[in-house]
């Protein structure tokens, strides 16, 4: 029998502006030989946490690892 216990979760994070936007869900890590969307999408988690970058408006919701298997 397979084991179907997933090591890893799915991670989401949300960033919303004040003013209100279009909504956007990046999805990176989809296929897993594909590494450049999961580091961009990590780099650009880590520049909107540290105020690098701001959500001038609406809603962005980044997915670093769509597919942890």
């Amino acid at each position: 029998m397979a084991d179907t216990t997933l090591q890893d979760t799915l991670r989401v994070h949300g960033f919303a502006s004040t003013e209100p936007g279009p909504r956007l869900v990046v999805l990176g890590g989809v296929h897993g030989n594909e590494t450049c969307g999961t580091v961009g999408i990590e780099r650009t988690i880590a520049e909107l946490d540290s105020g690098a970058l701001t959500l001038l408006r609406g809603e962005l919701t980044l997915v670093p690892t769509a597919n942890p298997l």
